[in-house]
């Protein structure tokens, strides 16, 4: 019979392994952080655009339920908007919103158009397309275009 030789047990990594899942996991941090910054810029643009359109809808849907003048306005990179319910008075029926503040976007309008009116069709005055661009804090440009009935597009306009 042969004499039975005890077999260690290992509970545990040694300090080479640990070192090397470290270093491992150090790469795949510098290679992934700058990426995930540009797709959070990205995201935060792509979110003031659909903030921005969605104000644009809202005040067609506006003129056309209440029958009223309904205008979409912005200014210092906030937007809102409003509905005239008598000559003299308006009512807010979005509030504004910075989008620089939430999502660190500016907005302008080439022509320095402040506003969209609707009319109680949903056809905005407008003669044609208007373009907005919107810049992102860290560089990132990207513009829209509103038609005279609300559709956006995200494209030069014609």
């Amino acid at each position: 019979m042969r004499p039975s030789i005890p077999k260690r047990i290992h509970a545990g990594f040694t300090l080479a392994e640990i070192l090397i899942v470290i270093s491992i996991i150090g790469i795949m941090a510098a290679i992934s952080l700058p990426r995930y910054g540009k797709l959070r810029d990205k995201s935060e643009l792509s979110g003031a655009m659909s903030r921005f359109t969605r104000g644009v809808m809202a005040a067609r849907q506006v003129a056309i339920q209440r029958g009223k003048r309904a205008f979409f306005r912005h200014k210092d990179n906030s937007i809102w908007v409003i509905v005239d319910t008598t000559a003299t008075d308006s009512v807010v029926v979005v509030s504004p919103t910075s989008l620089l503040d939430l999502y660190g976007v500016t907005v302008y309008e080439p022509t320095g158009v402040a506003s969209i009116m609707y009319d109680p069709r949903g056809i905005s005055t407008q003669v044609s397309q208007q373009m907005f661009r919107f810049k992102h804090r860290s560089n990132i440009v990207d513009s829209l275009c509103v038609s005279r009935l609300g559709n956006t597009i995200r494209a030069k306009c014609l």
